[in-house]
């Protein structure tokens, strides 16, 4: 039986076997199915015998292949739940944003005054007691407006935080995809 040895693809760099006999002949690649020009046999003999790989030697392209692997699963979910996130807190944002361009204020102080309008003396001193002398001026509430611009500033940093690991995801697939192994110019 004639020595076997691997032989990288030229279309998907991954190897496969070839023999002694199939010197100067052409082989397809069980990987990708492509058709490759094998090299004469004084070059196929100058190749890494397949008997390595069966002894434990590691196989490159088996490592690679682990390596693309994790850089798919890691990356993928970390895109999409990203994007998903992102796109949550961008949506709150921009209702916050519209709510903060749509408030009037004329409108806020008329429907003050009208609530004010209908209190008796007794009532006006509650409240006056109760917003004015139960929180002193260094602690008031701050006002709806001003919980709502707040509230839009955090939540477009999250989504921008957010789509910065979409992003990271992105080059994770994306490194998964173009990651390579190098070939070994024949002899």
């Amino acid at each position: 039986m004639a020595a076997e040895y691997l032989f990288a693809c030229v279309q998907c760099e991954r190897t496969f076997k070839i023999d002694e006999s199939q010197a100067g002949g052409r082989a397809n690649c069980p990987h990708c199915m492509s058709i490759n020009d094998l090299p004469k046999l004084s070059s196929i003999r100058a190749l890494s015998p397949a008997q390595e790989t069966k002894a434990g030697t590691a196989n490159s392209s088996q490592s690679l292949g682990v390596a693309q692997t994790w850089l798919f699963v890691i990356g993928l979910p970390l895109l999409i739940g990203s994007l998903i996130v992102g796109g949550v807190f961008w949506s709150q944002a921009k209702s916050r944003e519209k709510k903060i361009r749509d408030f009037d204020p004329t409108l806020a102080i008329s429907q003050t005054e009208d609530s004010i309008d209908g209190l008796d003396v007794e009532k006006l001193w509650e409240l006056w007691h109760d917003e004015i002398v139960e929180n002193p001026p260094g602690e008031w509430k701050q006002s709806e407006l001003a919980v709502y611009k707040q509230g839009a500033s955090a939540k477009s940093l999250l989504a921008n935080i957010a789509f910065g690991f979409a992003g990271i995801g992105l080059l994770l697939v994306l490194a998964a995809f173009f990651t390579r192994k190098k070939r070994q110019p024949a002899a």
